[in-house]
């Protein structure tokens, strides 16, 4: 009884706080007119050098260009990497980058990966290309985008 007494308690205790604009301990708001913090959140944009979005001809790709912007982080420098894997499901390659948020706790970076000339041109890897960015190793995007003959 004595139980359910002290989580009633603090159940009252917890809802009173909320109507007050108040926080829980650990919620992020730190009682100074805050609420929870946002999640972090990535975007994952892939392109040619024109701009356009796919699907692309392996005949005239010489590269794609990965964007990663970033909303809600940290303020700050945050390690970024995207794992490139192939149509037949390899990973074909991890790209390392950085970003650095703003006191908007915004950011973006763009890596690029070269098509032509490399394994996935000679070899004419057509197919569907699978990129996931990871913002601090947490995994936060994902796109995909068809090389086609």
């Amino acid at each position: 009884m004595r139980g359910i007494l002290c989580s009633g308690i603090a159940l009252t205790a917890l809802l009173l706080g909320a109507c007050r604009g108040s926080s829980p301990p650990g919620a992020g708001g730190g009682g100074s007119g805050g609420g929870v913090v946002p999640k972090p959140t990535a975007m994952l944009k892939v392109s040619d050098p024109s701009g356009a979005f796919g699907p692309f001809a392996i005949a005239s790709l010489e590269k794609l260009f990965i964007s990663v912007e970033g909303a809600n982080l940290k303020p700050g420098a945050h390690a970024v990497r995207v794992d490139v894997t192939s149509p037949r499901g390899s990973l074909y390659a991890q790209l390392p980058a950085s970003l650095r948020a703003d006191d908007q706790r915004r950011g973006s970076t763009v890596r690029t990966l070269q098509v032509r000339g490399s394994v996935i041109g000679t070899y004419r890897e057509v197919g569907t290309w699978r990129m996931v960015a990871y913002v601090d190793g947490v995994p936060m995007a994902a796109a995909s985008v068809d090389i086609t003959e």
